[in-house]
C-alpha cells in the first residue's frame, strides 16, 4: 500500500488453463457467468455488517459491490467506484493484479487501520467457491467471518473529488409524426467529505436511456411495483433497505425511489370547468437534482441520506367557447427526503435502525407526508437466536385522516440444520406508506410460524437439500375478524449433476377479501384454494441450459359452483455459443378460468364479474462482448393479455357472498385486450476507467381495447398495424478525477 491505494496480487493454480472457463461480460455483470474469478472483500470498520467487494474474472472483467448485511446480487452490483484489475495466464495458473485506490473505500480516521478482510475464488466448472477465512454456514453468514488486516498506518490519501459530466442527444420519430430532437447535458459529482463519508450529487439528470418497465395487465386492487433502474438510486441501495419488509418479503419498500419523478395520475374532472377540455399534460415532473450522503462514523453509526427535488407539472386546458388556454398545476415543486441511521449495539451482530421519509410539497393546496420506522435486529452472544422487530408510523393527510401504525415481531433459531421462527405482523386502517414507499396491506394482521431444514454437505443422493413448512392465520387488525388460515410446504433439491428442482404445495382456506371490493369495510368471500408448483433448471455450467416451471391452482366452494382454475407454464433456454456470445429465450403462458373480480362501482354498490384471463409473455436477450469493455446487447419483450367477462354481473350480500344483479356488460364493458412490445438494441463501450459511451436504438408499441375475444395472433397482428415509436440516442459519460488537475498545477 501507499498514500494512494492498496495493491493485491493473486496466483491461482489451474491444471488446464487452456480449457478454463473465461466467459466475457461487461463490468458489474459477472454474477452467474461461466468464468473463474478472484475477489477481495473489505470491511474497513470491521463491523460485520457493511463491506465492499472487488472482483476480477479470468477474462479480465471487473465488478465492485457494496453490501449492508447479506449479499444481494440484485442490488449490490449497482455500486460503482473506479479501481483497476488485470489478469494474465500461462499453462500452470492465472494471475490477478488489483489496484484499489482509497477513493474507492471509506475508512475511519486512525493512524493504524484494522480492517476486516476476506479473499475468494469462484470455480464455475466445479460449481464451487473458496474463501481464505472459512465461514461455517451453520453458524455464521459470510460478512460475520472475515479475518483481520493489520498494519496499514500513517496513510495520507488524496482528496476524493470526482466529476462525471454527461452529454446526451436523442431523436424520437414515428410514421406520420415529425421527428423530435432533444439535447441534454448535466453532471454527477462524488466528493469525499472525509475518509468515512461520501457525498453524491446529480445535477440536471436525464434518464432517457433507462430500460423499459415490465408492464402487465393489472386487474388487482394494487398498483404494479417496478424495479428501479436509475443508477443514482440503485448505487448503494442496500443501505436504505434496513426498514423494508417488516416481517414479510412481500411487505414492500419503506423507501421506494420510483416515487421520485413517477408518472402523474389525476382525475381531469377535478380541474375542468364548464366548456373546458384537457389538451395535454406533463406525464412526469422533471427531476431537478438529487444528493446522497453515505458513510460510517468511528463509533460504528452508519448514515444514509437522499434528498431529491422535482419540478412542478401542469395540465393544458382549453375553453371551447372562448378558445382561451390556461395551465393548471397537477403536481407541485416537491422535496423528497429519506434518512437511515444504523448503530451496532450489545454485541458485534446486533443493530438498531431508525429511518424517516418525508415528502414536502409546495403550495397550500398540496399536503406533506412523513413516515418513520424503528428496527431492532438483536442476536445473543453465541448468535443462536435472532429477535427482530419493526415499528412504523405514518402521517399522510392527503390519504388518511389520522396517523397510522404498523409493526412486526419475529424470533428465530438460526443455527444448525433445523431452524424455526415464530412471528406476528400487523397494520391498522390508517397507515399509509405510499408517498415515498410501497406497501399493499391495510387493517390486516397475521400470526405465522416457519420450520426449515437444510443440509450443508453433499450426500450420495444429492448435492444440496432444503425444505420448509409455513403456517399462518390472517385477520383484520381492528376489529379482529378472522380472514383465513393456510399453509405452504416446499422442497428444494440440487442433484449431483447440479440440476435444481423445486416443489411447493399451498393451501388457503375460504378468504374474506377486503381488498378486491375497493370499498371501506366490505369484503368478498373467496373460495378455498389449493396450489401446486414445480420448477426445474438444468446445470448452468453447460453451454446449453434450460428450465421450466408449472403451476396449477384450483378452488373449492364457489358461490355459483364455478370451476375456478389457474394454470401457468414457463419455459426458458440459454445458449453460450462462445465466451463472447450468449442468448436466452423465455416463454410464459397463463390461463385463469372462472376468476371473480371487481368491475366497477355505482351509487356505492360494488359489482363483480366472472372472467377468463389469458396471458402470454415472450422475452429474448442477446449479448455479444467484443471484450470486457465493449458489447452489443439486444433485449426484446412482448406481453399480451386478455380478460373476457361473462354477460351478467354480481353484487355483494352482507355476508360477502355474491348475488346476481340487474347489471350486465351493456351497462359497463370491462373486457380488455392488452398488448405491448418493447425492443432495445445498444452498443456499450467503457473507453476509459469510469467513462462510458452508449448508443441505443429502441422501439415500442402499445394497444389496449375491449376486443377480449380475439386470439393472441390476431391481437399481435393488430398491434403491428400501428406505427412503431422509434428512438435513437447517444449518451457519453466521462470520469474526471480532481487530483489529475491538482498534480498539473
Amino acid at each position: 500500500y501507499d498514500n494512494y491505494a492498496i495493491y493485491v496480487g493473486a496466483v491461482l493454480n489451474h491444471p488446464d488453463t487452456s480449457n478454463m472457463p473465461r466467459e466475457f461480460a461487461l463490468r458489474d455483470k459477472t454474477e452467474g457467468i461461466q468464468s473463474e474469478s478472484f475477489f477481495i472483500s473489505i470491511n474497513t470498520f470491521d463491523d460485520k455488517i457493511n463491506f465492499q467487494s472487488f472482483e476480477v474474472t479470468a477474462a479480465g472483467t471487473i465488478s465492485d459491490m457494496f453490501s449492508s448485511g447479506d449479499f444481494d446480487p440484485n442490488n449490490d452490483y449497482n455500486f460503482d467506484t473506479v479501481f483497476e484489475g488485470k489478469t494474465t495466464f500461462d499453462e500452470n495458473a492465472w494471475y490477478v493484479e488489483m489496484r484499489i485506490p482509497y477513493s474507492a473505500l471509506r475508512f475511519p480516521k486512525k493512524e493504524v487501520q484494522e480492517w476486516g478482510i476476506n479473499f475468494g475464488r469462484v470455480i464455475p466448472d466445479l460449481s464451487e467457491y473458496y474463501i481464505w477465512n472459512s465461514v461455517d454456514p451453520k453458524l455464521f453468514k459470510y460478512q460475520q467471518g472475515f479475518g483481520l488486516l493489520k498494519g496499514i498506518q500513517n496513510i495520507d490519501p488524496p482528496t476524493r473529488l470526482f466529476f462525471y459530466p454527461y452529454l446526451q442527444v436523442s431523436q424520437d420519430y414515428a410514421q406520420g409524426i415529425s421527428p423530435q430532437n432533444s439535447y441534454s447535458a448535466g453532471m454527477d459529482l462524488k466528493y469525499g467529505i472525509n475518509n468515512s463519508f461520501t457525498l453524491d450529487a446529480t445535477l440536471i439528470p436525464d434518464f432517457g436511456q433507462v430500460t423499459f418497465d415490465d408492464e402487465e395487465l393489472n386487474l388487482s386492487p394494487f398498483e404494479q411495483e417496478f424495479d428501479e433502474n436509475r443508477a443514482f438510486f440503485t448505487e448503494g441501495a442496500s443501505l436504505f433497505k434496513k426498514a423494508d419488509g417488516g416481517g414479510s418479503g412481500r411487505s414492500g419498500n419503506f423507501f421506494y425511489s420510483r416515487r421520485i419523478g413517477e408518472e402523474i395520475s389525476f382525475n381531469e374532472n377535478d380541474f375542468l370547468n364548464n366548456n373546458e377540455t384537457l389538451i395535454g399534460y406533463d406525464l412526469k415532473p422533471d427531476l431537478i437534482n438529487s444528493i446522497k450522503l453515505t458513510g460510517t462514523t468511528n463509533s460504528g453509526l452508519s448514515i444514509g441520506l437522499i434528498n431529491s427535488i422535482t419540478n412542478s407539472a401542469y395540465a393544458r386546458i382549453k375553453n371551447e367557447q372562448t378558445n382561451e388556454f390556461r395551465k393548471e398545476k397537477i403536481a407541485p415543486l416537491t422535496n423528497y427526503n429519506v434518512i437511515t441511521l444504523t448503530q451496532q449495539v450489545l454485541n458485534e451482530f446486533s443493530t438498531l435502525t431508525f429511518s424517516n421519509s418525508n415528502v414536502n410539497r409546495s403550495g397550500f393546496e398540496f399536503k406533506n407526508s412523513n413516515n418513520s420506522a424503528f428496527v431492532f435486529d438483536l442476536f445473543d452472544n453465541k448468535r443462536k437466536f435472532n429477535l427482530i422487530g419493526n415499528i412504523y408510523s405514518s402521517d399522510s393527510p392527503s390519504n388518511r385522516d389520522t396517523k397510522g401504525f404498523r409493526g412486526a415481531l419475529r424470533i428465530s433459531e438460526i443455527t444448525g440444520s433445523f431452524r424455526y421462527s415464530l412471528g406476528w405482523r400487523g397494520v391498522d386502517a390508517n397507515y399509509y406508506q405510499n408517498d415515498l414507499g410501497f406497501y399493499r396491506f391495510r387493517n390486516s394482521q397475521s400470526f405465522y410460524t416457519t420450520i426449515r431444514y437444510q443440509t450443508f454437505r453433499p450426500s450420495n443422493w444429492y448435492e444440496n437439500f432444503s425444505s420448509y413448512l409455513y403456517v399462518s392465520e390472517r385477520s383484520r387488525f381492528y376489529p379482529k375478524i378472522l380472514k383465513s388460515r393456510g399453509g405452504r410446504l416446499g422442497i428444494n433439491i440440487t442433484t449431483l449433476n447440479l440440476h435444481k428442482i423445486g416443489i411447493d404445495l399451498d393451501y388457503t382456506s375460504n378468504y374474506k377479501n377486503y381488498d378486491e371490493p375497493r370499498k371501506e369495510d366490505t369484503f368478498i368471500m373467496d373460495p378455498a384454494e389449493i396450489e401446486f408448483q414445480f420448477e426445474f433448471s438444468s446445470d448452468t455450467r453447460k453451454k446449453i441450459k434450460y428450465g421450466f416451471e408449472f403451476q396449477y391452482l384450483f378452488a373449492d366452494g364457489e358461490d355459483f359452483n364455478e370451476k375456478k382454475t389457474e394454470t401457468e407454464f414457463g419455459l426458458g433456454i440459454g445458449v453460450r455459443a462462445s465466451n463472447k456470445l450468449n442468448f436466452e429465450l423465455e416463454f410464459g403462458n397463463s390461463n385463469k378460468s372462472d376468476d371473480v373480480g371487481y368491475v366497477y362501482k355505482e351509487n356505492n354498490e360494488v359489482y363483480f364479474g366472472l372472467r377468463d384471463v389469458k396471458s402470454i409473455e415472450n422475452n429474448m436477450s442477446l449479448n455479444y462482448n467484443f471484450d470486457s469493455y465493449k458489447s452489443i446487447n439486444l433485449k426484446l419483450r412482448q406481453f399480451w393479455s386478455s380478460a373476457k367477462y361473462e354477460n351478467i354481473f354480481f353484487m355483494l350480500g352482507s355476508d360477502g357472498r355474491r348475488e346476481i344483479s340487474t347489471k350486465n356488460i351493456t351497462d359497463y364493458d370491462p373486457n380488455t385486450n392488452f398488448n405491448l412490445w418493447n425492443f432495445d438494441l445498444g452498443f456499450n463501450w467503457e473507453f476509459a476507467p469510469g467513462s462510458k459511451a452508449t448508443l441505443l436504438y429502441r422501439n415500442n408499441l402499445f394497444n389496449q381495447d375491449n376486443l377480449s375475444g380475439i386470439s393472441y395472433y390476431s391481437s399481435t397482428k393488430e398491434l403491428f398495424e400501428k406505427p412503431l415509436n422509434h428512438q435513437i440516442s447517444l449518451r457519453i459519460n466521462y470520469f474526471i478525477d480532481y487530483n489529475i488537475f491538482r498534480k498539473k498545477t
